[in-house]
């Protein structure tokens, strides 16, 4: 279970109701991501499906790693390990976004 910080506090929450607000935050950057014109070129045909429930999922699936008891959202999943300009960094996550909803 994961647990987070909360500021100006000393305890941490944890649960669904924090994965909730994370994973919908997740989601809108992935989305803002995709609207930008030079990731629009790469996803052009797999915007549409981005938005549906389907498509979203398979991004989520695709950049998650198994727990003995839950799937885990780990973006940096979808991220090269090499060390690349940004263009490259952009290019290369805009790609694993269209392969993701390609599956879906």
């Amino acid at each position: 279970m994961e647990v987070v910080p909360y500021p100006g506090r000393k305890d941490f929450y944890s649960g669904t109701s924090m994965s909730t607000f994370i994973g919908a935050a997740v989601a809108g950057m992935i989305l803002n991501f995709a609207h930008h014109d030079d990731v629009q070129k790469i996803l052009s045909r797999d915007l549409e499906d981005l938005m549906t429930v389907p498509g979203m999922s398979a991004v989520f699936k695709e950049m998650s790693t198994k727990d003995p008891k839950y799937d885990c959202v780990a973006p940096w999943n979808i991220l090269s390990c090499k060390r690349r300009t940004r263009e490259e960094e952009r290019l290369t996550l805009a790609c694993a976004i269209a392969r993701a909803v390609d599956k879906a």
